[in-house]
This record gives structure tokens, sequence and C-alpha cells, in this order.
């Protein structure tokens, strides 16, 4: 959630010269898409990792 914090912050900045308006759903929607398949992979049991995020701190290692 950070990185979307970060993503849509900088899209509504750019806002400005008009990119913004294109990339801030793009924003919102890819969050909204990656969340519902990283709850899926969680109602099988599995492991999900969100790509294009911030590793900030070290999550656990996958087994098998």
């Amino acid at each position: 959630m950070i990185t979307v914090f970060i993503a849509a912050f900088v899209s509504a900045l750019l806002i400005i010269v008009l990119i913004g308006l294109l990339l801030l759903p793009a924003v919102m929607v890819g969050a909204l898409v990656l969340h519902i398949v990283a709850a899926v992979a969680a109602s099988r049991g599995e492991w999900y990792r969100y790509p294009f995020t911030l590793r900030l701190i070290p999550g656990p290692v996958p087994m098998g």
C-alpha cells in the first residue's frame, strides 16, 4: 500500500501537466486488480508477493 500511495501521490501531482489524468486511474485499477489476485492466492493458502513494490522490509521466503 505504501507503493500505491506513492504512485497515486505522484500521479495526483502530475495532473497539473495532464498526464496524471491517465496515470491516476491506471494506478487505482492496477492496485484493485492486484488486491483481488492476492486475496484469491491467500484463500488458496499460497504465498503472494505484489509485483512492482518497494521492498522496505524483508519478508518470509516461501518454501517450495
